[in-house]
């Protein structure tokens, strides 16, 4: 597996904190956790199938401070206690770049839909535009990559605002 296409992974533990207020809203407290615990885990063993490097970036709480509940082998996670998405993100970018990567693809974490299809065109865009973008039904964003260069360019200049909308897009596709 090479580290040259990494996937981001960002996700927050299925406390009621955390969960989409639209989630919540829709399906009631219990059933709202439920179902993103499942939307998160299915997303994450979409992504982890896959012949890509994730980095996997982990806002901790006190039930959930490991991520046994999301995988049994436990994976290892870059810790993002207390910052806010965007700075999770950038963190989160920053690392996967520095030990290696060429191209970085965010997947949303409510995107259990995401296909190995879909992460090799955004990565072979990105090849050519830098820049891929893709539009979820909801008008936000499932899926955002870039490259080493533009991400070094512009950073949290462009980063910052576009995670506000990543971390809004309760819905993907």
């Amino acid at each position: 597996m090479s580290r040259e296409n990494t996937v981001i992974y960002l996700i927050h533990p299925p406390d009621i904190e955390f969960i989409d207020p639209e989630i919540k809203k829709n399906f009631g407290v219990e059933r709202s956790i439920s179902i993103t615990k499942a939307l998160i885990t299915k997303t994450y063993s979409k992504i982890k199938k896959m012949n890509y490097m994730m980095v996997l970036g982990y806002s901790r709480s006190k039930k959930f401070f490991d991520l046994r509940w999301l995988d049994h082998d436990e994976p290892g996670f870059l810790e993002t206690d207390g910052l806010s998405y965007s700075s999770a993100f950038n963190k989160v970018a920053e690392y996967a770049f520095r030990v290696g990567a060429k191209s970085v693809v965010w997947v949303n974490h409510l995107c259990p839909f995401i296909e190995n299809g879909d992460l090799a065109l955004a990565f072979s865009n990105i090849r050519e535009r830098q820049i891929v973008i893709g539009p979820a039904a909801n008008k936000g964003i499932y899926l955002l990559g870039f490259n080493r260069e533009l991400f070094r360019i512009i950073g949290e200049t462009i980063i910052s605002p576009v995670t506000c909308l990543l971390y809004t897009s309760p819905s993907p596709r």
